[in-house]
């Protein structure tokens, strides 16, 4: 079985995996109603502004904007704990399940299993969360994007495209670095629940590292004269910096992965 065929195989099983699709499901209805919600609150707050209306109504739309408030704080930490757990369930269900020891039974090779499960794990990540977040997200956007460019524009001082190319590249890296630290735990503790636990600790390790390095460097810019200067060169260091820790810690974690797998007892 080559590659190609691995992969078709983890989608097909990751796409008919019923729970977690339906958990998604409601997440992205959820998210499309509080997203319809949100715009008609702004549009009955400005409405209220311009008519400069103070009576009765006023304490409705209090107890209905704390309401929404509260909803959309549990949506986000939903979608949260769904982009954690989802991709630990897809990686540890081979080990749970015995599928993977058969399929090395069968001649696949453990090294191509290994990196065709984290590309599978990784896409079908990306798009349970794009599912969930893509309407809000593009929502806001639209009827936001003037805000949204004078807010990046005023704390960076730097031209809007490459914050954004900076931003999206770090955050598609990130996943993919979180996939592959979670693979290698899952690998260590052969898909135990405490895998979970170390993977947060690994990944606690990791931001203390970045914080580390990052520390002295924001120390020595801040003590040259010119505020601004410096502040534009932070931005550009911490852009690249968001980059290379992620790339570092996908060849680490996965060099770690795939040697334990390799040796692995299955």
């Amino acid at each position: 079985m080559n590659a190609r065929d691995i992969f078709k195989m983890e989608m097909y099983k990751n796409s008919t995996d019923k729970p977690y699709l339906i958990v998604g499901g409601v997440l992205s209805g959820l998210g499309i109603i509080l997203t319809a919600c949100w715009l008609l609150m702004i549009n009955v707050m400005n409405t209220s502004q311009a008519e400069g209306s103070t009576s009765g109504s006023g304490g409705g739309i209090i107890i209905f904007l704390g309401l929404l408030v509260m909803i959309s704080f549990s949506f986000l930490v939903g979608t949260y704990f769904l982009g954690l757990l989802y991709p630990f369930h897809l990686l540890n269900v081979d080990y749970r399940s015995k599928v993977l020891s058969l399929m090395v039974a069968s001649g696949v090779s453990r090294v191509k299993y290994y990196f065709v499960k984290i590309a599978a794990t990784v896409l079908s990540t990306l798009i349970m969360m794009t599912v969930i977040l893509v309407i809000p997200i593009v929502t806001l956007l639209i009827f936001n994007m003037t805000s949204i460019i004078g807010a990046v524009k005023m704390f960076t001082g730097l031209s809007i495209a490459p914050n954004i190319i900076i931003v999206l590249i770090g955050g598609i890296l990130s996943s993919i670095s979180a996939v592959v630290v979670m693979a290698s735990a899952v690998i260590m503790l052969r898909g135990k629940v405490s895998s979970f636990f170390v993977y947060i600790g690994f990944s606690f390790g990791i931001n203390m590292v970045s914080q580390f390095i990052q520390l002295p460097v924001a120390l020595m810019m801040s003590a040259n004269g010119d505020s601004s200067a410096s502040s534009v060169m932070f931005t550009g260091f911490n852009g690249i910096f968001s980059i290379i820790i992620p790339v570092l810690s996908i060849v680490g974690f996965g060099l770690m992965g795939m040697l334990i797998i390799r040796r692995q007892d299955l």
